[in-house]
């Protein structure tokens, strides 16, 4: 059986195996090629393989982003209802909205306005250190 629009997989019918039951190949083996297109169409962990189609990031929060790292789960990106930004232990730091990019509060580039870039350039180095 294929996914389900959340991504949960089902068994075939017939699953799970009933204890003291007998394993008939008729079911059985049915069932091994559905599991191998599931597992297939996982994404590995471990970078084997690659997206087929656009990734699918939760939306998150300034204290919980949607893309987070592993030691780090209070710093990442995420988006709301006017921009796409970053938090850096669960503060903001950095976004972009429909007007430009902003550090902090500070508005760094505009759109439309190539002369902001140098700004941005500046707060960007300011900002990584």
């Amino acid at each position: 059986m294929p996914r389900d629009a959340n991504g949960n997989y089902t068994l075939p019918v017939g699953n799970p195996v009933v204890p003291g039951s007998i394993i008939e190949a008729g079911w059985a083996n049915t069932t091994m090629p559905d599991i191998g297109t599931a597992l297939s169409d996982s994404l590995s962990r471990s970078g084997q393989g690659g997206m087929l189609v656009p990734f699918k990031n939760a939306d998150g929060s300034v204290s919980a982003p949607g893309m987070t790292f592993t030691n780090d789960t209070v710093t990442g990106f995420y988006r709301d209802s006017t921009q796409v930004a970053v938090s850096w232990k669960g503060v903001q730091k950095m976004a972009w909205k429909v007007d430009g990019a902003y550090i902090g509060a500070n508005k760094v580039a505009t759109i439309n306005d190539l002369s902001g870039l140098e700004g941005f350039a500046i707060a960007m180095a300011i900002a990584l250190g």
